[in-house]
């Protein structure tokens, strides 16, 4: 009896363990954002707006003060959260456009420059079945935008800038 709850132990321990180093193994992909491509960017961006609940947005008619909206992206924030993604503050804001489509645009403060576009691609990438988006850096802020729409519908909301993402 006394060998089995040894077992069983180291057996949980050693779970533990594993989980432990793959969890601190991950730590570094995701913190290096000078590695992220703009799949990766897009891809936490959406990752991260998933887990927040709608308890956590608030109301807003402009940007949260330290994360300012692009003036590329013509827009009114409906809402707003504050986050984390890739362990860099950000705030993540959402609405409707005029036609209806959801859309929200992650703000994330970077402490040096990444290898993006300074400015909002002219064009997006496919995200997934019906939305789109871009990412780009200006200044100290990285952007990741995505629209419920096609092509059209983003450059009749994002001043095009430069080439694609």
């Amino acid at each position: 009896v006394g060998r089995r709850k040894w077992i069983q132990l180291t057996v949980a321990v050693s779970a533990v363990l594993v989980v432990a180093v793959s969890t601190l193994w991950m730590i570094p992909w995701r913190s290096d954002l000078a590695a992220w491509s703009t799949a990766d960017w897009l891809r936490e961006a959406h990752r991260v707006s998933q887990q927040i609940d709608d308890r956590s947005f608030r109301p807003v008619r402009r940007a949260v003060d330290g994360f300012p909206m692009d003036r590329g992206v013509r827009l009114v924030p409906h809402r707003a959260a504050r986050v984390h993604l890739g362990h860099r503050p950000a705030v993540v804001y959402g609405g409707k456009t005029a036609n209806g489509q959801s859309w929200t645009l992650v703000v994330v403060q970077v402490p040096q420059p990444v290898p993006l576009p300074s400015l909002p691609p002219g064009a997006p990438i496919p995200v997934s079945s019906g939305w789109c988006g871009a990412v780009w850096q200006s200044g100290s802020f990285v952007y990741v935008f995505r629209l419920q729409g096609n092509a059209d519908d983003y450059r009749s909301i994002v001043e095009q800038g430069g080439p694609l993402a």
